[in-house]
């Protein structure tokens, strides 16, 4: 059996779901069959996560999100656990970054690099692998 088949019916968690890269991880899954659990704090993500469904006939879940927030990772296990969702795949797509040189950025930005570059992404890794 190819990769790609081993993938229907299977879930995926796409962090940064709603755009950009995120948004074509989860386009490229769900083409594949892949269920998705689309995560992201822009307010396009529902209409993402239905136009994705519709077009491949596959279940795509919206979960808007900040993953800076500290409860994050408990947001999003309770999510999964109330629909009984183990996911194969976890794809760390959410980001932000500014042009300025790091000694331009504020502490509090600093602070938003570390909570959704380092912290949610490590945990969120751990929480997924461990289930």
């Amino acid at each position: 059996m190819n990769r790609e088949k081993r993938l229907i019916g299977c879930w995926a968690i796409v962090t940064g779901a709603s755009s950009g890269i995120g948004l074509e991880f989860s386009r490229r899954l769900a083409s594949l069959g892949c269920n998705v659990v689309m995560i992201s704090n822009q307010d396009t993500l529902e209409k993402c996560a239905t136009d994705l469904g519709v077009l491949y006939n596959v279940k795509a879940l919206p979960l808007y999100l900040d993953l800076t927030d500290s409860n994050a990772v408990a947001s999003i296990t309770e999510f999964l656990d109330r629909r009984d969702i183990t996911p194969r795949l976890l794809i760390n797509n959410a980001g932000i970054f500014d042009f300025k040189a790091v000694n331009d950025l504020s502490e509090s930005r600093i602070n938003l690099y570390v909570d959704l570059h380092v912290r949610s992404l490590t945990h969120l890794s751990r929480t997924i692998a461990q289930r």
